[in-house]
């Protein structure tokens, strides 16, 4: 597998817009067909962004034979600039505007929209801040799945090593922990501190490690099996529309894991399929994965404030989501080229700065040694 697969970041970039749609359907309070069909698309989307960061991380680790404690910081530092910087920049411009215009909310929207803004206190913004894991839908509502991926980061090169040492059977049983274990702390403590999403979404992450180290082990598939598994594996991706749509819900655990079937199974065609990939590196899609984190990060701080802006002038909020949509674009696009790159780049230099003093102390030792 190369280092970078540019058709994984387009399929990150199709599934932040997804996110979109979901927060779109999800401003309305009364229930409409629209609204069944898009909401739960951005929790499909957000199993996926777990299993692709799963890959992703990986693919940085794959060639890396000997894992030292100096490169593990260099790694911890360049996630932490990856992801906290970005998420801090677009946290104080969210509490900014919001403090600002002071939302008081709307009436005949959802509760969801009416808590983003509302009644702010301090101790939200530094929980925020902090990524303590609570009131995590009060200012941008995305951050929760960073704080969950940030945390992952710090134990994902232990998981990653020992599953590639010890094989499929660790894996498959770390995942399996995740889940039960996830599942149990969920519904001891509820969503305190996010300590329950965070181990549960783990085995994502474990999901996405297999699938790095082993893609390339699965039998090639005819077309007829391509067909068929891109059919199931979407069925099982939408699996909550369909039945949202009959009036049944599962336990959202037990559909998330759904989900991620459905996920390995678009991956795995998309890695075997020349036509899927040639269609995913089209400019437009690999624009979308390029700036995909920053339209995740900023989408609910552009079009939330955009709708107290024209509701009294456009009384359709609809009408009015279509229009915040080149804003949310645009301001996707300046957030990477002004806090997301610059933050990938500090990254870089910091991760080579420590390798390049770690090398540094290890000549010094060894010219000790021979003197």
């Amino acid at each position: 597998m190369p280092k970078r697969i540019y058709f994984l970041d387009s399929l990150r970039g199709i599934a932040a817009v997804t996110v979109i749609a979901t927060h779109f359907a999800e401003t309305f309070q009364e229930e409409s067909l629209a609204k069944e069909i898009f909401q739960p698309l951005g929790r499909s989307a957000v199993i996926f962004f777990f299993l692709l960061s799963g890959i992703a991380l990986s693919l940085a680790l794959k060639n890396k034979s000997n894992f030292s404690w100096q490169e593990y910081g260099a790694f911890l530092v360049k996630r932490f600039c990856r992801i906290y910087l970005p998420f801090l920049a677009v946290i104080i411009l969210a509490e900014c505007l919001f403090l600002g215009f002071e939302p008081t909310g709307i009436a005949g929207l959802s509760s969801w929209f009416n808590a983003e803004g509302t009644t702010l206190q301090w101790h939200v913004f530094f929980e925020n801040i902090f990524m303590v894991g609570n009131d995590v839908d009060r200012i941008d509502p995305v951050i929760w799945s960073l704080i969950v991926e940030l945390r992952i980061s710090i134990v994902f090169p232990l998981f990653y090593y020992f599953i590639k040492n010890k094989g499929i059977k660790w894996a498959a049983g770390f995942v399996i922990l995740a889940f039960g274990l996830g599942t149990v702390v969920l519904f001891a403590i509820d969503q305190q501190f996010m300590l329950g999403q965070t181990i549960f979404h783990l085995g994502f992450f474990i999901i996405g490690i297999v699938l790095a180290l082993h893609w390339d082990a699965v039998w090639a598939f005819s077309r007829n099996q391509k067909i068929a598994v891109t059919a199931f594996s979407m069925v099982l991706y939408l699996h909550v529309i369909v039945l949202h749509l009959v009036g049944i819900n599962l336990p959202q655990v037990f559909s998330d894991v759904v989900i991620s079937i459905g996920c390995v199974g678009i991956l795995l065609v998309c890695f075997q399929s020349k036509k899927a990939q040639n269609f995913l590196v089209q400019p437009i899609y690999l624009f979308l994965g390029k700036i995909s984190f920053s339209i995740y990060l900023v989408h609910c701080v552009v079009f939330i404030p955009w709708i107290y802006l024209l509701y009294d002038t456009i009384p359709s909020i609809f009408v009015i989501e279509l229009l915040s949509l080149p804003l949310i674009f645009a301001a996707a696009y300046l957030s990477y080229v002004l806090i997301e790159k610059s933050a990938l780049q500090l990254g870089r230099k910091l991760e080579k700065t420590i390798n390049h003093f770690h090398l540094n102390l290890a000549d010094t030792g060894k010219e000790r040694m021979n003197g």
